[in-house]
């Protein structure tokens, strides 16, 4: 089971998801330029805090140069498109 969230941290929105399975986790979603604002990283250090007390394991996913859902919607999007391809090789 996962939880999408999204709320305002001193102005600033955060994304993260609650999972139950397979392992009791929060997933933080942030942006590069977030992962570089030394503050900003600072300010998530009390939630890690407060989800590790609840026994979830606090998990940090940054995006490189582009848009990290844009990202994992195209390889998501090609992933399909290979697999709705027939196989030529078994006929």
């Amino acid at each position: 089971m996962s939880k999408l969230k999204i709320y305002i941290k001193r102005g600033e929105w955060i994304k993260f998801e609650i999972r139950e399975t397979p392992i009791k986790a929060v997933l933080f979603w942030i942006s590069k330029a977030e992962a570089e604002d030394k503050k900003f990283m600072d300010s998530l250090k009390p939630e890690f805090k407060k989800w590790k007390s609840k026994g979830y394991l606090p998990t940090v996913f940054e995006s490189g140069e582009g848009s990290l859902e844009d990202g994992m919607y195209l390889l998501l999007k090609h992933n399909m498109e290979v697999l709705a391809k027939p196989d030529i090789a078994n006929g």
